[in-house]
């Protein structure tokens, strides 16, 4: 089974899910033939993307993570490092609905497509490219948690769990048929980076298995269920939610 994967440039927390997800790919019957990386956030420049950061984690959280990401790009532990060892091409690509991307996938077989925190919808083209559609891995339970940092709403709302969420795309955002629903205690005495770190983890481990799944029956695909529940959305946290969140005595970092 042929796969690409479309991810985004995060180098904080997509680098914990490629670390987990390369080590463990051992099934000769998955082959990723390549990762799409897109820009963080969707966002067309660093003034933007570093708006929303600041937003959310304020000037000392930014700085902090500033840091980090320093850390990380002097280090190993990128993704593009993961993939390299790997030996998973990858490539960066402005627009994922440009028309070169679905003859790619056409020209090369891909079977299925994976998204792993894409940060662009998939036009109608491009999702009927693969063979088998296209999955997308969601941070929270749906319909409840559509939309961004669900993790952080999760926490917001006082769950007690996160729910790693495997489902089939469609051109509505976070929907499609739930393939895969796990949950993962959040621990409040642990910040929100801790729960984003550990729902990565368990999604690479979870996807993992569910390819395995998919590449021995393809038919793994056409037993999903409809999502069932309230319809949400929630938008990246901004300043304001920020400073509940740490009203609430919960921490981001």
């Amino acid at each position: 089974m042929r796969l690409l994967i479309v991810t985004q440039a995060d180098p904080l927390y997509m680098p914990v899910f490629f670390k987990f997800f390369t080590e463990n790919l051992r099934n000769p019957e998955v082959e990723v033939r390549k990762v799409i990386i897109l820009r963080p956030l969707n966002q067309k420049d660093k003034f933007g993307l570093l708006k929303k950061v600041l937003d959310l984690y304020g000037a000392w959280g930014t700085f902090r993570l500033l840091l980090r990401i320093l850390r990380v790009k002097v280090g190993t532990g990128t993704v593009e490092g993961y993939l390299k060892r790997a030996g998973i091409g990858y490539e960066y690509v402005e627009d994922i609905n440009d028309g070169s991307v679905a003859d790619y996938v056409r020209r090369e077989g891909i079977d299925l497509i994976v998204s792993v925190a894409a940060s662009q919808m998939f036009s109608r083209k491009l999702l009927s490219s693969p063979r088998y559609g296209c999955i997308n891995v969601h941070h929270g339970k749906l319909p409840e948690y559509r939309g961004m940092m669900s993790n952080f709403w999760q926490m917001y709302n006082g769950e007690e769990f996160a729910v790693v969420t495997f489902h089939r795309m469609t051109e509505d955002l976070d929907g499609g048929e739930v393939l895969l629903e796990k949950k993962v205690r959040i621990n409040y005495d642990r910040p929100l980076d801790y729960l984003i770190k550990k729902t990565k983890i368990f999604s690479a481990l979870y996807m993992l298995d569910l390819l395995d799944e998919i590449a021995e029956d393809p038919g793994r695909l056409l037993q999903g269920r409809p999502q069932e529940g309230r319809k949400g959305y929630y938008s990246f946290p901004g300043k304001q939610h920020r400073i509940a969140f740490r009203r609430k005595g919960l921490k981001l970092l």
